[in-house]
């Protein structure tokens, strides 16, 4: 029998276990970061923190020092004394505060829905707008929206 969940490693209790409430309180508090996760920010550099801001996440970014060093692309939240971090999985989402908007794990990297032109002006609209459509259905796609054609 595994230890860990397959999806994100949440530890599972085992048979005749000491102390259960510590591998029990580990998996409750990764439930409690990825379901419905948001995102404070990304951030290369641990922010300071107080035993208040408890439950908060960042999405750990590139270059990154202390201890989000060696977490690139994890989904870091504080439990209100310590860091931890989640390996995202394909198909994951969080909300990113900052920019009031939906993330997306897609191909090992973050991708965010980037706002569509609309069209504004030309001699010929059908090919405007079809320029248009095109570059949503390539946002779309690349946010996993819509399968590759």
């Amino acid at each position: 029998m595994e230890n860990v969940t397959p999806r994100h490693g949440m530890p599972q209790l085992a048979v005749a276990q000491a102390a259960k409430e510590i591998t029990h309180n580990e998996a409750l508090a990764l439930i409690d970061a990825l379901l419905h996760p948001v995102v404070e920010a990304i951030a290369s550099v641990p922010p300071t923190l107080t035993a208040a801001d408890a439950g908060k996440c960042w999405l750990v970014g590139a270059n990154a020092t202390g201890a989000f060093a060696g977490n690139i692309d994890r989904v870091a939240y504080w439990t209100g004394g310590s860091w931890r971090f989640a390996t995202p999985t394909p198909g994951m989402r969080l909300w990113h505060r900052p920019s009031a908007a939906l993330i997306y794990f897609v191909d090992q990297q973050w991708l965010m829905l980037q706002p569509v032109d609309a069209p504004t002006s030309g001699s010929v609209v059908d090919v405007e707008a079809r320029a248009t459509l095109t570059a949503l259905i390539a946002r779309l796609t690349s946010c996993g929206f819509l399968p590759d054609s």
